[in-house]
């Protein structure tokens, strides 16, 4: 008898377009679920994972299905293949799922998949409830007159506009869907069944407990089977108490039986069930006379009459057939499942039923008894694995996972070495990888197959490109440990900033996992440096003016710099009078702190006075790590002659060139930001001036002063380096005009004064570190405030102000 079920009929309203889409994708589906069933018959394939294996690619590339649709492609060809008999000539009919159609929210169209893309929306008419042969979540077949019609389960029809009515109008046709000896009679129903439902909205809740929520709130008589095992999340307002029970019933699988005012709901019947189980044990031995019974009902019988505890996969059913007689409980389940195709499991006095696989000498286990030493438990659930293992073949362990997981194994070469690991519920993938990482095999996921074989061979590889956000695709490369470049070919993608990795997946993985540890963002450094030249004949003077205390009977007390008072934090150049001798004293190598409030105030105070000349005030930005400099000067150029004698003449050649001398400032600076904040920094400041004055033909005396350093700082923290000192003469002529320029007599009315100059060139630098968060805004702030400039507007913020971007209203 063929099954019968309540469908909704909707009939479809295409454009031309889309009937011309919906026609090719008939026709391509069509012709490629016949191909995969010739070809199965002709190989005698006739397996799921078998006929995938066969057609799956095939149908993708040659008949151009989708993903969906080319598995719905194999499951029918399947079908065909297991038919007793042909069926009659079928309507032309695609089956559909979630992933191939929906409906659309609050519009009366349907959206679904084709080999022209997807068809965004289909006008569709109002639905029609009707029996139809037990479809899937839904079916679209082209009717003899011409017109597509789409039959959808009621039970799977949920949204608003369409979809309500279609549900209210399934809902009303259910009860004529039941088996005669399953209808409802409404006449010996108390009123509270009749009466609407109040609102019922659960999530991921067990569906025995919202029975029983829903008997206890109306008041009903209800019966609820403790065999029901499944979770639901439903919302229910406003149905007949019974229509609204009949559609969980139907929805998950259950049948609702009426006994007068008593209503019972419990599982639909399988094979073997409705009757009682032959289950008997005593004494420790098993009997029982078992014929085509439900696995689950069969081995929660068993553990009831042994005391055992066994335990199903929910994934797993089937059924079991046979007879024991007063048999070892143990070794007779264990007999009764490897002769129905299925193996006992042992882990802490716990008993797991699996499928056992094919081709081994006993069904229960292909590998034979294990040696000694040997041991092996592997658990597959919502695609997790736990495994734990000992000394056991990988071979063995992989097919474990393939099996539980559903999973075809293709296997080049032969699968050698043995795993000991123990881990827990961790993805797929992830566990096959660590199965493999001790061998020289990889891995590749193709759909429903595992695919595993040497790296080195091509049909394991896969292609990734992975996309890089911080660091550079070209450093990225070479920053890789040099056995992972061996396993996967990399090529660098410089227009995308990432990296094409061919290999097998656990490479990529691996790949994957090392990139995502350096692709972090690289801190950026905005260096301040500030060039001042201190030059006086009076260094207590100066030193006064940087805050030293003058009086010799306190030099051990340290007070605030630039005449502050004392400071907690800032600069600890305060020195007493003693140490205030010259500039080396006061502003020496390893003076590290943060300047004052008043610092540049003091400062620019020093430069009218005449006591210091800021000979530069660069500011330059880099990454962590990478090289900056900046130079700003002058080249002179002067004529230089020289005469190249020749033989014989006496005479000479003279040749004229010009030669020049650069007269820079420049800063090279290298810092690295450390894990804790901390900059180190390599800086090489240079500084050239020329003495005297320019004279075209004389190459002029340039005086050079340099410094390299290494020193580490915390961010916003200035370090000073000093002791550059320079010494010169200047003579000075004063005279009486007209009177001072007559020989001899001239003396008497001019003089000549020569002075002494001595100077000391003092560096500031202070690194500021922007790590491109949050933080950054507050950095530049506290910078710009601290230079005396305005905030910067509300604009991403991540440099200095001079090389912030400019404000909104001023971009073009």
């Amino acid at each position: 008898m063929t099954p019968i079920s309540l469908a909704a009929r909707h009939r479809l309203q295409p454009s031309p377009d889309e009937q011309r889409a919906l026609t090719a994708t008939f026709l391509a589906y069509a012709e490629a679920w016949a191909w995969i069933a010739e070809q199965g018959r002709a190989s005698g394939v006739s397996s799921l994972a078998g006929l995938h294996t066969l057609g799956y690619r095939v149908a993708r590339d040659r008949f151009g299905l989708g993903a969906n649709l080319a598995v719905r492609a194999v499951g029918r060809a399947a079908h065909e293949i297991r038919a007793a008999a042909p069926d009659a000539p079928p309507l032309p009919s695609l089956d559909l799922d979630v992933r191939t159609f929906r409906f659309l929210p609050d519009a009366d169209a349907v959206s679904l998949a084709s080999v022209h893309g997807r068809l965004r929306a289909i006008p569709i008419g109002p639905s029609v409830p009707t029996h139809q042969p037990l479809v899937s979540a839904a079916t679209l077949r082209a009717e003899p007159d011409g017109h597509y019609d789409l039959y959808v389960r009621t039970p799977v029809l949920q949204g608003t506009g369409q979809l309500v009515r279609t549900l209210l109008v399934g809902l009303l046709f259910l009860l004529l869907a039941l088996p005669a000896s399953a209808q409802i009679d409404r006449s010996a129903l108390p009123p509270a069944l009749l009466a609407p439902l109040d609102e019922v909205n659960v999530r991921d809740a067990d569906l025995r407990d919202v029975l029983r929520a829903i008997g206890a709130q109306q008041g009903i008589n209800l019966v609820v089977d403790d065999r029901i095992e499944r979770r639901v999340t439903v919302q229910l307002v406003g149905l007949p108490v019974i229509d609204a029970l009949a559609s969980l019933a139907d929805q998950y699988g259950l049948v609702l039986d009426q006994s007068g005012p008593l209503l019972r709901i419990r599982p639909a019947l399988g094979p073997g069930e409705g009757r009682a189980l032959d289950v008997r044990s005593a004494d420790g031995l098993l009997s029982l006379d078992l014929d085509d019974a439900d696995l689950g009902a069969a081995m929660r019988a068993v553990a009831r009459a042994t005391g055992l505890n066994v335990l199903v996969p929910p994934e797993l059913s089937g059924t079991v057939s046979g007879r024991l007689q007063d048999a070892p409980a143990e070794s007779g389940l264990r007999a009764l499942l490897a002769t129905n195709g299925y193996e006992l499991r042992i882990r802490d006095d716990i008993y797991l039923v699996a499928r056992a696989t094919p081709g081994g000498p006993d069904p229960a286990d292909p590998y034979g008894p294990p040696a000694p030493g040997v041991a092996l438990w592997v658990q597959v659930q919502n695609g997790l694995v736990s495994v734990d293992a000992q000394s056991a073949p990988v071979a063995r362990v992989l097919d474990e996972i393939a099996a539980q997981a559903g999973l075809s194994v293709v296997a080049y070469g032969t699968l050698d070495g043995t795993l000991t690991a123990r881990w827990s519920r961790i993805p797929l993938a992830q566990a096959v990888g660590y199965a493999l990482r001790g061998t020289s095999l990889g891995y590749r996921l193709d759909g429903p197959v595992l695919v595993v074989g040497d790296r080195t061979r091509g049909g394991i590889n896969g292609v990734e490109l992975i996309r890089l956000r911080h660091v550079r695709s070209t450093d990225a490369i070479g920053r890789l440990p040099e056995s992972l470049r061996q396993r996967a070919v990399m090529q660098d993608q410089r227009e995308q900033n990432g990296i094409l990795v061919t290999g097998s997946a656990d490479a990529v993985d691996e790949v994957r996992q090392v990139l995502s540890a350096i692709d972090i963002p690289v801190p950026q450094v905005l260096i301040e440096a500030l060039v001042v030249d201190f030059s006086t004949s009076d260094l207590s003077q100066l030193g006064l003016s940087f805050g030293v205390d003058g009086d010799p009977t306190r030099s051990g007390e340290r007070t605030g710099a630039f005449g502050s008072p004392p400071l907690g934090g800032g600069f600890d150049v305060t020195l007493g009078a003693d140490a205030a001798r010259d500039v080396v004293d006061l502003l020496g190598l390893g003076s590290i702190g943060r300047l004052p409030a008043d610092f540049y105030i003091q400062l620019q105070a020093l430069v009218q006075e005449g006591k210091a000349t800021v000979r530069s005030r660069p500011q330059i930005a880099t990454l962590s790590g990478h090289t900056a400099s900046i130079t700003v000067g002058t080249s002179q150029y002067y004529l230089l002659k020289s005469i190249v004698p020749t033989t014989g003449t006496g005479l000479g050649v003279e040749t004229e060139r010009f030669e020049k001398v650069d007269a820079n400032v420049s800063l090279v600076i290298t810092p690295w930001v450390g894990a804790s904040g901390d900059v180190t920094a390599e800086i090489k400041p240079e500084f050239s001036s020329p003495v005297g004055a320019f004279e075209a033909g004389v190459p002029p005396t340039i005086n050079s002063r340099t410094v390299d350093t290494t020193v580490r700082l915390r961010d916003g923290e200035t370090i000073i380096i000093g002791g550059l000192i320079q010494e010169s003469q200047a003579a000075t002529y004063n005279k009486v005009p007209l009177l001072g320029s007559i020989p001899l007599l001239g003396r008497l009315f001019r003089n000549r004064r020569e002075t002494a100059q001595r100077s000391e060139l003092v560096i500031f630098i202070t690194p500021h570190v922007f790590y491109g968060d949050e933080t950054d805004g507050e950095r530049t702030d506290r910078l710009n405030q601290r230079l005396g400039l305005p905030p910067l507007p509300a604009a991403p913020r991540y440099l200095a102000p001079a090389l912030a971007p400019p404000p909104q209203e001023d971009r073009p």
